[in-house]
């Protein structure tokens, strides 16, 4: 019986019927969902992301010597939050002491602290334990995955001061980690993490160290300073952006197992605690790294490619831009060894292509030694009334010493030319007769107002080239260092002249002149023994240094 035939009596048709129990149906269905959305709302207050206060479980915190250890506090706390979705553990302002490590072997648990200078975490006083302060992750294996932490210090760890292990979509925010007795942060299996607005200094080996399998890590708004070796190593498939490097001894190092580094956009303070040139990037082998719009203090900082490093781009380093057309890493010394490929500095791609204007300072480096026949030992040849002793004047040609400007020599003859036929030529005899030789000749500009051209000649004013496959032994430059090449061959008799000038009114400095036999070209020709790695240095009080890397990315300074 329907609904309307149940309140009148009445006797209706079956069609009316049919529809008022329609009616009836729907009006029970609404009702039911009713409730049921009531319930779901009810629910859905419930999956809030829970944050619980440290300070509920202080109860637990245990004295060690003459501090209690909070250790115990955060292994409930981390519990707790594990048996359910995870959540945030609130840490208030103060010093927690922490007698061993934390782990959060969990998924989706922030540590969250009341800000960098607020909430501190440290060995408790007397305590001689190495061990890590923190560990994101666990050495089992077990992937975990979403946890972090933020907004506190870690101070003093005898281990590193955090360890991410095993653990994916990690996050440090507004973290300091500094004076850990092994490294800022090291991670291992880490991956597709973020290092952010974060400050990570005096830390004994490396700011950050990624181990095996890290890659794909944002580090961005930080700081890297003082750090004993590396500012940090960087991963594969990382991007650096916009943060600040100083003091450390090497600011980034990029192994042979690493490729897709990003290094755009950071700030390069330039000067480390020796007081000497600021090694910023080293590609030790690396492929497909970018160096880009990277800025200093009006410093010079040195990127080092070496041991077969290939698709390096390096482009608008502390640009000037004094011209339109071209971007300049003012600032920026750059360092080569003659195994790197496909090198392109300013958009000038090649094999190693690089505009005479367009870095600082190009050193390209090789084991293999030439036969110094301007300088012996890094002592420039005499320079006695305009003349270079040893050397025959042709024109009226001028020369004075003046000091090294790429400090790999103390000083540089500073060459002054009017016409095409002013030049300085040697004759050197004893050589293989009808052999293969290049000359090499580094040479300096830096605040001449004439742009030259250099070229070499031999004694009848040829220039000592021999075919466009080799680069020409003629640049035009207006600052910086460029080491310039020409190949050719000894005559019948084994001698051997060249010469040196331009066919210009102007003024360049010549470095230092070295002959090897051979056939070779800017890219890869040898360098002296003393300039193989790097240059010539001098520290505030006058002494003098060599620096060096070797294939770790360790760097030494030698006193001379």
């Amino acid at each position: 019986m329907g609904l309307l035939t149940r309140i009148t009596g009445a006797t209706l048709s079956p069609e009316y019927v049919d529809k008022i129990n329609q009616v009836d149906t729907l009006s029970k269905d609404i009702g039911n969902n009713t409730t049921q959305l009531a319930k779901n709302v009810s629910e859905v207050g419930t999956l809030k992301e829970v944050v619980i206060s440290i300070k509920k479980f202080e109860h637990l915190k245990v004295l060690v010597s003459s501090e209690y250890d909070w250790k115990p506090c955060f292994d409930a706390a981390i519990a707790e939050l594990k048996a359910g979705r995870g959540g945030k553990i609130s840490v208030p302002a103060g010093v927690f002491p922490l007698a061993s490590t934390v782990q959060v072997d969990a998924d989706s648990i922030t540590v969250v602290g009341a800000g960098q200078k607020s909430t501190y975490f440290r060995p408790p006083i007397g305590n001689v334990a190495v061990y890590d302060m923190f560990l994101l992750g666990n050495t089992t294996g077990t992937k975990r995955y979403a946890s972090g932490i933020s907004d506190c210090n870690i101070l003093n760890s005898t281990g590193n001061g955090i360890s991410i292990i095993n653990m994916l979509q990690w996050t440090l925010d507004r973290v300091e980690v500094a004076k850990a007795k092994n490294h800022g942060v090291y991670g291992k299996e880490a991956w597709i993490g973020r290092l952010i607005n974060s400050h990570i200094y005096d830390n004994e080996v490396n700011g950050f160290h990624p181990d095996t399998g890290c890659h794909s890590i944002v580090f961005t708004g930080s700081y890297f300073i003082s750090n004993g070796n590396y500012g940090m190593l960087a991963p594969s498939m990382s991007t650096i952006s916009g943060v600040t490097f100083e003091h450390n001894a090497v600011d980034i190092y990029i192994s042979s197992t690493k490729k897709s580094v990003n290094i755009q956009g950071n700030y390069v303070e330039a000067g480390n605690t020796s007081g000497l040139n600021e090694k910023f990037v080293v590609v030790d082998g690396a492929k497909h790294i970018t160096i880009s719009t990277n800025g200093s203090l009006a410093k010079p900082y040195g990127i080092i490619l070496q041991n077969s490093a290939s698709f390096i781009n390096i482009q608008n380093n502390d640009p000037s831009y004094k011209t339109a057309s071209l971007a300049y890493n003012d600032q920026c010394i750059l360092y080569i060894d003659g195994t790197c490929k496909n090198i392109t500095v300013d958009n000038q791609s090649g094999t190693v292509s690089i505009h005479p204007d367009s870095v600082r300072e190009v050193n390209f480096l090789s084991s293999k030694e030439g036969t110094e026949i301007l300088q012996e030992d890094s002592l420039l040849d005499k320079v006695t009334n305009g003349l270079v002793d040893n050397w025959e004047k042709i024109g009226t040609a001028t020369a004075e010493l003046v000091p090294s400007i790429s400090k790999e020599t103390k000083n540089a003859v500073k060459v002054t030319t009017a016409t095409a036929n002013d030049r300085f030529r040697k004759v050197l005899t004893g050589y293989k007769p009808d052999t293969i030789y290049t000359v090499g000749a580094l040479i300096s500009s830096e605040g001449l107002t004439n742009s030259v051209e250099f070229r070499f000649f031999d004694d009848v004013g040829n220039r000592l080239v021999s075919g466009e496959e080799y680069f020409w032994g003629i640049q035009r430059y207006t600052k910086g260092s460029l080491l310039v090449t020409s190949q050719f061959r000894s005559r019948t008799d084994g001698t051997i002249v060249v010469g040196f000038g331009s066919p210009y009114l102007g003024s360049f400095l010549i470095e230092w002149i070295s002959l090897v036999e051979g056939a070779f070209n800017q890219v890869n020709f040898p360098r002296g023994s003393k300039r193989k790695i790097g240059s010539y240095l001098y520290s505030p009080d006058g002494s003098q240094w060599k620096q060096t890397i070797d294939n770790t990315g360790a760097v030494t300074y030698v006193k001379i």
